[in-house]
Order: C-alpha cells, then sequence, then structure tokens
C-alpha cells in the first residue's frame, strides 16, 4: 500500500483492496497479515511484483527479480508476475542473467549476442 500513498494514483478508499487482490493473484491472499520477516525469500519477491503492479502502470520493468532465489522457486515466481501481466496487458522489461528465469517470455534480446554482432560491424 506504500507505493500507491507515495504515487497517489489508487483513491485511499480503494487502496486496501487493490492491495489485497494483487497479493492473492501472486499467491499470497493467506499471508496478508504476516510482516516481512515472517515471510520466506519467493513470497517477499511476489509481495515485490505486487508492489510494482500497484499504481497500474503500462510498463514494468524489472531488474533481476528471482536472483536470490533458487530455480524451483525463481519459476513459480516469473510464471505468477507473467500471468498477472498478461491478464492485466502489461508490457514487462526483464532484465536477467539466469536464462530459467525467463520463463515463457514472448521475446527474449540477449545483450551478449547484440555486442557480438555490433563488434563485428565495427570498422578496423
Amino acid at each position: 500500500m506504500l507505493a500507491m500513498l507515495f504515487a497517489e494514483v489508487v483513491p485511499q478508499r480503494l487502496r486496501r483492496q487493490r492491495a489485497g487482490e494483487l497479493l492473492a493473484r501472486l499467491g499470497l491472499a493467506a499471508r496478508l497479515a504476516h510482516k516481512p520477516q515472517h515471510l520466506s525469500r519467493g513470497e517477499q519477491q511476489r509481495v515485490a511484483i505486487a508492489r510494482s503492479l500497484a499504481n497500474n502502470p503500462p510498463i514494468i520493468l524489472a531488474d533481476e527479480p528471482c536472483a536470490s532465489l533458487d530455480a524451483m522457486m525463481a519459476g513459480e515466481v516469473m510464471a505468477a508476475f507473467l500471468a498477472v501481466c498478461r491478464q492485466d496487458g502489461k508490457t514487462l522489461l526483464l532484465v536477467s542473467h539466469e536464462e530459467a528465469a525467463l520463463g515463457d517470455a514472448d521475446q527474449v534480446i540477449d545483450m551478449a549476442e547484440l555486442n557480438r554482432a555490433e563488434i563485428g560491424k565495427a570498422a578496423p
């Protein structure tokens, strides 16, 4: 709810409802009353995802959203993130060093491949 408070995009009377809906969609309905220190790392990442969606932005920029998660949890978190983004018609620009974190993205751009292609075009 803090993200909504600062941005003042969502009316105050709707903030708690919006937060609850997003957390429920990300599989945290049963954990709404828990403090951050009582959530697993994967659950904390889902809260961060909910926070990124709270003000209903058209584009979400995510830098290594699953960096500290094991492969299984990263897959679950990314699947939930992508599902919510697709359902809401959001564009997600994701940066990751982990190929597994890319899940079933619609498009993947490998920056290393782009760099190699640019180097090959450079004049001697």
